[in-house]
């Protein structure tokens, strides 16, 4: 699923910055300086990003952090293509950069954490295949469409298409494979304090029953 996660968001996401600058020169008339700012957005995004996922991350799940992000991308990508003014655009992609930062980084930790030690290598690999083949797959497919019906209707069906990714994995609850198998609750010790067979316990050192207990 974090490969899948990888090459979803690489498809969808790293693209903007292309058509961004085609926003920025063809939608919002604000030329080379207009496409500079919108581009340097998706910086500041993952900026962003990367602090509020060390504040926040570390007390959710995996699956809610990559669901809520997921679904902010996708509002984010339908919002700049909705945008009216080069500053509007510009919030727009600074959000996409924050959510872009929160799922591959969610993606990439769900590698190192869960790919077994003999085959973490071969799994990064194909993590990081993903990622670099989806931006020119998704930058060859959106420039085609920005071409055939306009840029703005390109991002919005890239969002809408998002959307309802986002919406399926939800529906069928894939995205609880990024947190691991369930874990069973923890056995007692046999030596805990208070049980049968601890110190102090019917059955332990000391006990009624224990050894040395007076029968």
């Amino acid at each position: 699923m974090a490969v899948v996660l990888a090459g979803c968001v690489s498809f969808v996401g790293t693209p903007i910055v292309q058509l961004a600058a085609v926003f920025a020169t063809d939608v919002y008339q604000a030329g080379t300086g207009g496409a500079g700012l919108l581009a340097s957005g998706l910086g500041v995004g993952t900026v962003l990003g990367a602090i509020l996922l060390s504040v926040y991350g570390p007390t959710r799940r995996r699956a809610t952090v990559a669901g809520v992000a997921l679904a902010v991308h996708g509002f984010a990508t339908l919002a700049l293509a909705a945008a009216p003014t080069l500053w509007t655009g510009l919030a727009a992609v600074i959000v996409l950069g924050i959510s872009y930062l929160a799922v591959l980084s969610t993606a990439n930790v769900t590698v190192q954490v869960l790919a077994p030690d003999a085959l973490r290598g071969r799994v990064a690999s194909l993590y990081w295949m993903a990622f670099a083949g989806g931006y020119p797959a998704g930058a060859l497919v959106q420039g085609w469409l920005a071409d055939l019906i306009g840029v703005r209707w390109a991002v919005a069906l890239t969002g809408v298409a998002l959307s309802l990714v986002v919406a399926w994995l939800r529906r069928r609850r894939l995205l609880d494979a990024l947190d691991g198998p369930a874990r069973p609750d923890s056995p007692a010790r046999p030596d805990s304090p208070g049980r049968p067979d601890g110190p102090g316990g019917p059955d332990g050192p000391g006990g009624p029953d224990g050894p040395g207990a007076v029968r």
